[in-house]
């Protein structure tokens, strides 16, 4: 009986690993699906998830998050009905709706003349639709108003943050702590006057938070700049420090990048 046992044990674990298979090499087919053919090369559905992956995922969130708002919704209403003894449809309707007053004559005759300009019809004619709209409008702030002092008794805290992005960097490009908690990624070019503008406020940003705050740098030339060389061929020049690092940018004496621009064209590349 003991060995029937452990026979069937191991044929349901290999079942399973046989079901684990299949569903693997099912997975790797459907990514492997065509989407096109150029001159008889194929484009395979995989190669577009690089290109949507962020998209996706901030899509992903924004549906998740509207979902989160309205499940918490949900169950506080719920919560509230089971502790007045009534059903969830009636919470709104007995602590909003029917507390909300109808809109006076004072407030339509204001709202019809803020909207003089696209109305048409006389203000008796369009009264009935007016007062619709300013009722619907202030049931709807009322019941907002109301979820958030629900919120606001029960504690809800919102966990769900939004996609990040790694952003890449050199560590030589580097100024500050290198294994500071934040690092500031900064796009930026040599030729941009606003660029140098804002380097005094991040010298001061890292004397500030020394050891919790580094800078790192990109460089990101300007639309139609005579910026044609990279940062790198000038890495050289201030490699002996970090801390010398974005000098080049922050002195208002050095030499604009333009003039050096023929000397650098005739640096090989690195």
């Amino acid at each position: 009986m003991r060995v029937s046992s452990v026979s069937l044990t191991i044929l349901l674990a290999a079942c399973l690993l046989a079901v684990c298979i299949h569903f693997a090499k099912t997975s790797i087919t459907k990514t492997k699906e065509p989407v096109a053919v150029i001159a008889g090369q194929t484009i395979y559905e995989d190669e577009l998830l690089p290109r949507v992956q962020a998209q996706l995922r901030n899509q992903e969130y924004e549906l998740k998050s509207r979902a989160l708002e309205n499940l918490i919704d949900q169950k506080l209403l719920e919560a509230e009905a089971m502790k007045k003894g009534i059903a969830v449809g009636e919470v709104l309707e007995q602590e909003v709706d029917a507390k909300v007053a109808e809109p006076t004559e004072a407030e339509l005759v204001a709202a019809y003349q803020s909207q003089k300009d696209r109305l048409n019809p006389p203000f008796e004619e369009v009264k009935r639709q007016i007062q619709q709209a300013l009722k619907q409008a202030k049931l709807q702030e009322g019941r907002q108003e109301y979820l958030k002092h629900l919120r606001e008794q029960a504690g809800v805290s919102i966990l769900l943050r939004p996609p990040k992005v790694e952003v890449g960097y050199d560590p030589a490009r580097l100024r500050g702590d290198p294994w500071a908690p934040v690092i500031i990624v900064e796009f930026a070019d040599f030729q941009c006057p606003f660029c140098r503008q804002a380097q005094p406020t991040l010298k001061n940003l890292l004397a500030k938070y020394k050891g919790r705050v580094g800078l790192a740098y990109r460089d990101f030339p300007l639309r139609g700049s005579t910026h044609k060389v990279s940062w790198r061929l000038k890495l050289p020049a201030v490699q002996g420090s970090r801390e010398n690092f974005g000098n080049t940018m922050t002195s208002s004496s050095r030499t604009p990048v333009s003039s050096n621009e023929t000397a650098w064209s005739n640096t090989p590349a690195v």
